[in-house]
């Protein structure tokens, strides 16, 4: 429904699509509750897809590479074996999405409720990193209401389990928003430094792709400030 009060700039415009951008900016000024909104939100639609899914693509087979290495964890404990035949020791993936599969099967089997307690903890991950975007966007400039439209977006759309994909995106948003706070703050600390270099350390195990987005974020750092002191800031990131 449209509302005149006369022509021009004065013209008030209401109905379902008012009230649901309102809700949306609200939402944005409220990353906290807008996060919380969104995981249930993205826990519903993926709980809803998981229950449509033969059980037998859910028990833990070592048919693809990921579960392979997950169940080696589980029975051995060892990084290995990434295909149907033992081929031993591997580096075929990064190590943090297999281990979240091998401690989900070592503490539920390797049956069907340890491949629905891997399932959940992939679902769980993905529903953070909708959750995070209007946090995301806030922080970055673009407004916490195009956050929360793309994590519902986001969330409106089941994923099959991946290699590490959620993870990466989650450390990625995580990385943007350090670098973005630190060029627009007045001077980074040393130990603020060393635990971005941690995290980043960390982020590399869920996917080594992220080294050149931490170098391209440190080269827009050194040529953004251009004095001396940012130089050490990230040879300490560099440390950590």
């Amino acid at each position: 429904m449209r509302e005149t009060g006369g022509d021009g700039p004065g013209m008030k415009v209401s109905g379902p699509g008012h009230v649901i951008l309102g809700v949306m900016d609200s939402l944005g000024r409220r990353p906290g509750l807008a996060f919380c909104v969104i995981f249930c939100f993205s826990l519903l639609i993926q709980g809803f897809f998981l229950t449509r899914v033969p059980e037998d693509l859910i028990r833990p087979y070592a048919t693809r590479e990921l579960q392979a290495i997950a169940i080696s964890l589980a029975e051995r404990g060892a990084f290995a074996d990434p295909y149907e035949l033992p081929t031993g020791p591997t580096a075929h993936l990064p190590p943090i999405p297999p281990a979240i599969y091998g401690l989900s099967y070592r503490l539920f089997g390797l049956n069907l409720a340890g491949g629905y307690a891997g399932w959940v903890a992939e679902m769980a991950i993905w529903a953070g990193v909708w959750g995070m975007l209007p946090w995301v966007a806030s922080a970055v400039g673009l407004g916490g209401g195009a956050g929360v439209l793309a994590g519902l977006a986001g969330a409106s759309i089941p994923r099959w389990p991946g290699h590490g994909e959620n993870l990466a995106a989650l450390a990625m948003g995580l990385i943007m928003v350090a670098f973005v706070r630190r060029c627009g703050s007045g001077k980074p600390s040393r130990a603020g430094s060393l635990m971005l270099g941690v995290g980043c350390g960390l982020a590399f195990h869920a996917q080594p792709a992220l080294l050149p987005v931490v170098l391209g974020w440190m080269g827009l750092e050194l040529f953004w400030r251009k004095d001396r002191l940012t130089w050490l800031h990230s040879g300490i990131l560099i440390l950590g």
